[in-house]
């Protein structure tokens, strides 16, 4: 099942979109407005649209991050029982 969003907004100088394994953040003029969203399992496809009412011109730029993974590190005990 997929999730609608929708707003009113006068104008859009820009769009921040976030996207990671299980969330998609969208953040409109520097976060006037925010969308978020989680997903799993076979909603997980990674698809999103964008529709406007009207001429619309833009760019888009995308970035690929590298994740980090935790290897086998013993942890220091920060505490100790009393």
């Amino acid at each position: 099942k997929w999730e609608k969003r929708q707003c009113k907004i006068d104008k859009i100088n820009n769009i921040h979109m976030y996207l990671d394994r299980t969330s998609l953040e969208i953040f409109l003029n520097d976060g006037q407005i925010v969308f978020s969203s989680r997903f799993y399992g076979e909603n997980a496809k990674k698809q999103c649209s964008i529709s406007v009412e009207g001429n619309t011109k833009f760019s888009w730029q995308n970035w690929s991050l590298n994740s980090y993974q935790y290897k086998n590190h013993k942890l220091k005990r920060l505490c100790t029982n009393v």
